[in-house]
């Protein structure tokens, strides 16, 4: 049994197919591979070296690079993690990883973020409610993780598609099984200061005061789960930083900037610009 889980068109009419191959022991194997215009198999590049994996989807840069999500688990460790390819047209693949977190996770889909970071939906394994929960998962070009943010209610719930605008704006749709109802949701808008979900109201955030000479205060509607700094290139600066009564403080020393606060909040993660020195 093979399954064609994504599409991308190449320029001259070729195509990119990603998908799940059954294996001769039953257990199956992520792939993928070009077909020419007249039906021609260009290449097919099985990905093998997993106890079980799939393909469900596929995103094609401008520059000819092609990222594809999905899941894969090993003998050692047979529940499913998120799965991230960067892959070329040609046949290659030249990044492989897979997101390791306790329980059953995978990646749906994939999206474009600004900073050469990318955004995956799926589900994933919440340690805080113990429940598969819709996941909207953020990763570098190699797919190491920089944040994750679980959507949905109680049950398991899925993310199954995700999509990026011009102006950096991150829509995520799903299903959330508990109320039986679709999930739709803006989960991300860049440098802005507000998440709004399916479940939760918009969120006011204020940061002062701002440009930061070493400290700061953050208010928001929502209890503060932490709080993390990364540049403009989407690089993490710190872990958490330490704060206490809403006041946080940069780590020093800091080279003068612009940078990005990532500020955890149950059901979102909010973003604000900051100017330091």
């Amino acid at each position: 049994n093979d399954y064609g889980m994504g599409i991308v068109c190449l320029p001259g009419g070729n195509v990119l197919i990603s998908g799940d191959r059954q294996g001769a022991s039953g257990d199956y194997h992520a792939f993928y591979a070009k077909v020419s215009p007249d039906n021609t198999l260009v290449f097919d590049v099985p990905i093998t070296d997993t106890y079980n994996s799939g393909c469900k989807n596929i995103h094609l840069q401008n520059d000819g690079t092609v990222y594809v999500c999905g899941e894969s688990a090993s003998a050692l460790d047979p529940q499913f993690d998120v799965l991230f390819l960067r892959v070329d047209t040609m046949g290659n693949v030249l990044a492989e990883n897979r997101i390791p977190y306790p329980g059953s996770e995978a990646g749906y889909d994939i999206t474009a973020l600004p900073g050469n970071r990318y955004g995956i939906t799926g589900f994933g394994y919440d340690p805080a409610s113990g429940e598969n929960e819709l996941l909207f998962t953020i990763v570098d070009a190699e797919g190491e993780e920089i944040s994750r943010t679980f959507y949905g209610l109680s049950g398991a719930d899925l993310g199954y598609d995700i999509q990026s605008d011009a102006e950096g704006n991150v829509w995520m749709s799903g299903f959330i099984t508990h109320a039986d109802t679709v999930f739709f949701a803006l989960v991300y808008s860049g440098a802005s200061t507000s998440i709004q979900t399916s479940s939760a109201p918009l969120l006011s955030l204020n940061v002062f005061p701002n440009p930061v000479v070493s400290c700061f205060t953050i208010t928001c509607d929502a209890p503060i789960m932490g709080v993390q700094l990364y540049d403009m290139a989407g690089k993490r600066m710190t872990g958490d930083l330490t704060g206490v009564g809403g006041q946080y403080c940069l780590p020093e020393p800091i080279t003068p900037g612009v940078y990005l606060l990532s500020i955890r909040v149950r059901g979102g993660v909010l973003w604000e610009k900051i100017i330091a020195g």
